[in-house]
């Protein structure tokens, strides 16, 4: 080889190298792009305009943005692409820097309870943002949206995401939100946007959801929806839309959720539901349909949750519903459905459900018949909610209900059941709430109860049971919080036992054959809300420092052989709303204190011939001329004993929403997995949690649902 051409060989190796050395720089160089300074420094003007008690922003420090909390960049270009300041606990006002943000991609601001918007500055901004493709403000207080674009320069043809969930606006939907063509999700729930959903609202040619649940909106539901071909989960619950169910939501081919839910709507249940194949939710409760459930209903396939609960619906409960092999929740109640439409008992069919149902209710309809002899030949064996109140079943309840050992909760309530409990109680474990009050069911609490440790809510009021309040109740259920033996045939004590439970919060054992004293460890309940002992033969005095439950909102211990006088501890009960102490032998003079001030009606005392003073007309020795005791006439008596009850109805309400929300927010508070778990489920789900709404809990209106 030739020196000229080692020479070019050399020259050629060099320059590869070089060119390589060089390419490979600018492939570190970009793989590891540093932020722009023009959003470095906006985002430091947005950390200024925060306040940030958990100090979430301390690592916003640095030269590179890209490296901060919350912050994603481009790899190749560097822009700020991704901002997340959700679930923050920032304070302030949302600044109008966010608009410097130029190829921002997708900004998450949700879960911001105290941030605010001021004015619409910060909206003018981000509606500049040509490449935003996610928009998430839930829960940051927002109180206004512009009724037009018409100066705010909107360039919004990338975004794909908007939520503006949970926050305050007072206004009618503005038409505008329903020209961003380019939206797959939509999300205005838990406002207080009112007027008509906009006719605009089937110009969405992508649009995958479309929640407008827990507002005020009326008016029908327009038929552009019918337009949504995209439309997947459609959510219009809980506003106050009427009309009927239009025609219209058969043509919504690849709908799965269809929740039109607490409204007014009327009319029949329209058969073109029967075309949605792919739907596997549908709630349709808390409206005002009429008409028959129709037979089509059971071409649903798909259908994992049925609810039509709480209309007007009339006649047979379609065969047709026993095809759904995929069902797991099905809600019938509160309608006038009468089983088979023949002969008015459970068909046999219900029982043969898919073995995936895990809630059946079919309370508050006309249902007559009795329970199946032999749960275990059923396919519902898995279910976990067994909800059939207020109907008209009658028979005995049959030992192979204690075959369902998934159950949680059993409410066969309000019938005309008869016999004895069976005995067979031991294997459900999971049994978190029992309701079997206001049946004719006779015989003692069985022994076997007490291995249902998880129990939470008993009620067997209104019934024949007879015999001693067991003992075992206090040692072995220590999670009950409501306890209700009212209107039985129970005698002998109070036994101390029940004193154990720390977590009780009502404890009704009125209207038995009960002796002897009220048992001073009843002090130990600091819990207790509710109290009610009343119509029965106790005797001795009422503890003296009956002050320390200071939970205490209703006290009944009328129509019983109390003596002594009424403690004057009693007027530290700061919560009490109801006291009835009437029919006793209490005496000496009534004391006064500034709750009991609100308590002074007369009735409250009556049938007491030696209480006096205020609010009574006797008065005491030395307080002036004595005057012939009162409220002793058999028509005063009678009138106390309506009070009496008037005063119980009150009990019910309050202790069924206290009990609710114990149940629900204290768990929520201080089990954050369970926490999480629960706001997941108000995004995906709409469930009847059945123990809190046998209670009375009010559907809370700011997440109130448990459906998607």
């Amino acid at each position: 080889m030739s020196e000229y051409t080692k020479t070019c060989v050399v020259w050629l190796l060099w320059f590869l190298l070089c060119v390589g050395t060089i390419n490979l720089c600018l492939c570190n160089s970009l793989s590891s792009a540093t932020c722009w300074e023009i959003e470095r420094q906006a985002l430091l003007k947005l950390k200024a305009g925060l306040v940030d008690p958990a100090n979430q922003l301390s690592t916003w420090t640095d030269e590179d943005c890209c490296r901060w909390s919350g912050v994603s960049c481009d790899n190749q270009t560097g822009h700020l692409t991704y901002l997340n300041l959700s679930t923050s606990g920032f304070n302030g006002s949302i600044p109008p820097q966010l608009g410097n943000l130029s190829i921002l991609e997708i900004l998450d601001v949700r879960e911001n309870w105290y941030l605010r918007a001021d004015d619409l500055q910060w909206l003018s901004g981000l509606l500049s943002l040509q490449h935003l493709d996610v928009l998430k403000l839930s829960y940051c207080g927002l109180q206004s949206l512009p009724s037009s674009l018409k100066n705010q320069h909107a360039n919004f043809t990338s975004l794909s995401v908007l939520d503006l969930s949970a926050n305050d606006f007072h206004s009618a939907i503005p038409h505008w939100l329903f020209n961003i063509s380019s939206l797959t999700y939509l999300d205005l729930s838990v406002n207080n946007f009112n007027g008509q959903i906009p006719k605009q609202a089937g110009s969405f040619r992508y649009l995958r959801t479309l929640d407008l649940r827990n507002n005020m909106i009326s008016g029908s539901i327009p038929a552009s929806i019918g337009r949504l071909s995209f439309l997947s989960k459609l959510h219009l619950s809980s506003n106050q839309l009427n009309g009927t169910v239009p025609n219209i939501i058969g043509q919504l081919s690849d709908l799965k959720v269809l929740d039109l839910a607490h409204n007014s709507l009327q009319g029949i249940i329209p058969a073109s539901i029967g075309r949605l194949s792919f739907l596997s939710k549908l709630y349709l409760s808390g409206n005002q349909l009429n008409g028959t459930v129709p037979n089509i209903i059971g071409q649903l396939s798909d259908l994992k949750v049925l609810d039509i609960a709480d209309n007007s619906l009339q006649g047979s409960i379609p065969a047709s519903i026993g095809r759904l092999w995929f069902l797991s929740k099905l809600y019938l109640s509160s309608n006038q459905l009468n089983g088979t439409g023949i002969s008015d008992t459970i068909p046999d069919w219900l029982w043969n459900l898919s073995s995936q149902v895990v809630l059946l209710d079919l309370s508050q309809n006309e249902i007559r018949g009795m329970l199946p002899m032999s749960f275990s030949s059923t396919n519902i064996e898995d279910i976990n909610h067994l909800i059939l109140s207020n109907n008209k079943i009658n028979g005995s309840i049959p030992s192979s209900i204690c075959k369902l050992e998934e159950l949680a909760v059993l409410d066969i309530s309000n019938n005309q059941l008869s016999g004895e409990l069976p005995t067979c109680w031991k294997n459900l474990t999971n049994l978190m709430a029992v309701n079997l009050a206001n049946n004719n069911l006779s015989g003692e609490i069985p022994s076997s109860m007490k291995n249902c440790t998880s129990l939470v809510m008993v009620d067997l009021g209104q019934n024949k049971l007879h015999g001693n309040i067991p003992t075992w109740m206090g040692e072995s259920l220590s999670s009950l919080v409501f306890l209700r033996l009212r209107s039985n045939f129970f005698g002998g004590t109070i036994p101390p036992q029940i004193c154990e439970l720390s977590s009780l919060q009502v404890l009704d054992l009125a209207d038995n054959n009960l002796i002897g004293e009220i048992p001073v460890g009843v002090l130990s309940l600091l819990g207790l809300q509710g109290l009610n002992l009343s119509r029965n033969h106790l005797t001795g005095n009422i503890p003296s420092k009956i002050g320390v439950l200071q939970s205490m909102m209703t006290l009944d211990l009328s129509r019983n052989e109390l003596s002594g006088q009424i403690p004057p501890s009693l007027s530290n009960l700061s919560f009490l709303n109801h006291l009835n102490l009437s029919f006793n032998n209490l005496s000496g003079r009534i004391p006064t204190g500034s709750q009991l001030q609100t308590l002074n009606d007369t009735p409250v005392y009556m049938g007491n011939s030696y209480l006096c003073g205020p609010p009574i007309s006797q008065e005491c020795p030395g307080d002036g001329t004595s005057q012939s005791p009162s409220f002793t006439s058999k028509e005063n008596e009678d009138e106390g004993g309506d009070i009496q009850e008037m005063l119980w109805l009150y009990l019910g309400i309050v202790s069924g929403f206290i009990l609710g929300c114990w149940m629900v927010w204290g768990v929520l508070f201080f089990k954050r997995s369970w926490r999480i778990a629960y706001f997941l489920l108000v995004d995906d789900l709409y469930d009847k949690v059945y123990v809190t709404s046998v209670l009375g809990i009010r559907r809370w209106k700011e997440m109130k649902g448990r459906r998607t």
